[in-house]
């Protein structure tokens, strides 16, 4: 029982980190990417060219790879 417990608050330790970096994360880029006082279209448009410069480089590297797996085929269609 106590090793199930201590499993248990690992798991709850690891998935709080990971939400408070992803959290902090958004922040760091909110505030960087987007002066004060915009509006929400501005903020969109730039948190989108900001996320486009994020991403862009990875294309290199990850746009000849085959995607597959269930959570592929179940949102493929969903998201084009």
């Amino acid at each position: 029982m106590v090793f199930i417990n201590g499993m248990l608050f690992c798991a709850c330790l690891f998935l709080w980190i990971n939400a408070d970096y992803e959290d902090r994360l958004y922040q760091r880029l909110v505030t960087g990417v987007v002066p004060t006082g915009t509006s929400q279209q501005d903020m969109a448009i730039a948190l989108l060219h900001a996320s486009h410069r994020l991403v862009k480089p990875r294309v290199a590297l990850f746009s000849d790879k085959t995607v597959s797996g269930v959570v592929y085929r179940t949102f493929c269609q969903v998201s084009v």
